[in-house]
């Protein structure tokens, strides 16, 4: 049997924003999402047929709660106070009606689970939280994201009651202590360190974990680790633990966001740099061609006047030689007209005066 490896696992509770889960293609994005493999994402919506996570929170908050908004202007408008009139869109982004998101992962980057047994543990949690709640809560949608590193879930839901008008209201105090939820410690009052969602993600992590825990099961080389969870509820119980805890926690995912900023802006600034680098080089490149061409034309411009300066001694030479031999031809001319003249004169010399001369013209 081989060794056993440990897998901790992950239960984060806090507001998130509908608009990433989609992993839409943006500008924004910081290269951590492999937007090939996004179409295997599993997507799980309330509204039959909608999987744009945005538009389907908008339109389960205008079933369940369009009359609590319409409610509230009403009371506006009756005040005069028409300023704070809200559109749905506007509503439900405000921080006590915005639905929690929470964030499920079993493992990291170098160890996780087939993500098909973690929707399995993510489905049988939700029927767990159903059973519990389910009077309270609305569950809107549930993304497992497979294009990161690590296979994770997140899931958007919101706490709600109904009033003796049979009204429903957004109201995760009022929700909590409808349904029974007790404090972490009974015997203090409530407050920043001691209020009743403290008390639900404890119990949703625990038992997210004994689901895990289970499936794990089926993997002979894998084994939960409750180390870092139990060290957690230690310091978590009821004072400054929690929310030590959960300062920590948005400071370091804080931090992690800035380091992953930095790191792809770094890895931007490589790539402007070696780009920068290469068009350097080319037009290094470009000035020695260019310079060799000058050069080389330079040369070409002596060779040509060189060449020019020859054509010319030769034409002078030509035109010296044209005059010698037209001086010559001329030459010719005059002796063998002084030839024929002497030939001429030498046939009178021998014949009658009146006698033809053939070579009279």
């Amino acid at each position: 049997m081989g060794d056993i490896q440990k897998v901790k696992v992950s239960f984060h509770s806090g507001k998130g924003y509908a608009k990433h889960n989609n992993h839409y293609i943006t500008k924004r994005d910081k290269g951590n999402i492999d937007h090939s493999v996004t179409p295997k994402n599993k997507i799980w919506t309330r509204v039959k047929g909608v999987t744009d996570i945005e538009e389907a929170e908008r339109k389960v908050y205008e079933e369940f709660f369009m009359e609590e908004l319409n409610q509230q202007n009403a009371r506006y408008r009756k005040k005069g106070n028409y300023k704070y009139i809200r559109t749905m869109e506007e509503w439900m982004k405000a921080e006590r009606h915005r639905p929690v998101e929470n964030i499920l992962q079993i493992g990291n980057m170098n160890c996780y689970i087939d993500p098909a047994d973690l929707w399995d543990c993510y489905v049988e949690f939700t029927k767990w939280r159903k059973r519990k709640y389910g009077d309270h809560i609305i569950l809107i949608s549930a993304v497992m994201h497979v294009d990161e590193a690590t296979p994770h879930i997140h899931e958007r839901y919101v706490w709600y009651y109904i009033d003796d008008e049979g009204v429903m209201h957004t109201g995760m105090k009022k929700s909590m202590e409808l349904a029974g939820i007790k404090l972490p410690d009974p015997d203090k009052p409530e407050g920043q360190y001691n209020y009743r969602k403290m008390t639900v993600d404890a119990e949703c992590r625990e038992k997210w974990q004994d689901i895990v825990e289970e499936k794990l099961k089926i993997y002979k080389d894998l084994e939960l680790d409750r180390t870092v969870d139990q060290n957690r509820k230690a310091s978590r119980i009821g004072h400054m633990g929690v929310d030590s805890w959960r300062n920590y926690q948005r400071a370091l995912n804080r931090s992690m966001r800035l380091v992953n900023y930095c790191q792809a802006k770094e890895e931007e600034l490589k790539t402007k740099e070696a780009e920068i680098k290469a068009e350097q080089d080319r037009l290094a490149k470009e000035a020695a061609a260019l310079a060799q061409a000058a050069q080389q034309q330079d040369a070409d411009r002596v060779a040509i006047a060189g060449r020019m300066i020859e054509i010319h001694e030769r034409e002078e030479e030509l035109a010296e030689m044209e005059r010698t031999f037209t001086q010559r031809v001329d030459d010719a001319v005059k002796r063998r007209e002084q030839a024929e003249e002497k030939r001429c004169r030498a046939w009178e010399d021998g014949h009658d005066e009146n006698a033809y001369n053939p070579f009279r013209v």
